[in-house]
């Protein structure tokens, strides 16, 4: 015959001193000011919707916050651009404006050279 597990059983004075004390955590639970005042319908009502919006949603802050970041990145890029674009305008009219300057831009940057001319670059 299989021997049949027993379970060890509380007394019945234990049982009820527990229960007791849980009874007694309730009532002084329902006593304390803070938790009337989140046990309202409309504070669980607001508490619900705070973290729906601010976590569950699709649209929730974490993924605002990200977008935000990229965003910033981007514009931060722009202005790079820009900024390139600016000084590439600026030496284009440089260039195209003296006669000079482009033989001078042309001889450093392409080492270009005229006939009979020896070039030596230094660096």
């Amino acid at each position: 015959m299989p021997e049949e597990k027993t379970q060890k059983k509380e007394p019945p004075e234990k049982q009820n001193k527990h229960r007791r004390s849980l009874n007694q955590w309730w009532a002084d639970l329902k006593e304390n000011k803070v938790f009337r005042i989140l046990t309202k319908n409309y504070v669980i009502a607001t508490i619900i919707f705070l973290v729906i919006i601010l976590f569950i949603d699709k649209n929730n802050v974490l993924v605002l916050i990200k977008n935000r970041i990229t965003v910033a990145r981007q514009e931060r890029v722009m202005r790079q651009y820009r900024e390139k674009i600016y000084q590439t305008d600026e030496k284009l009219k440089e260039l195209t404006s003296d006669k000079d300057s482009l033989e001078k831009f042309a001889r450093e940057q392409y080492y270009f050279q005229e006939e009979g001319e020896e070039v030596f670059l230094v660096k």
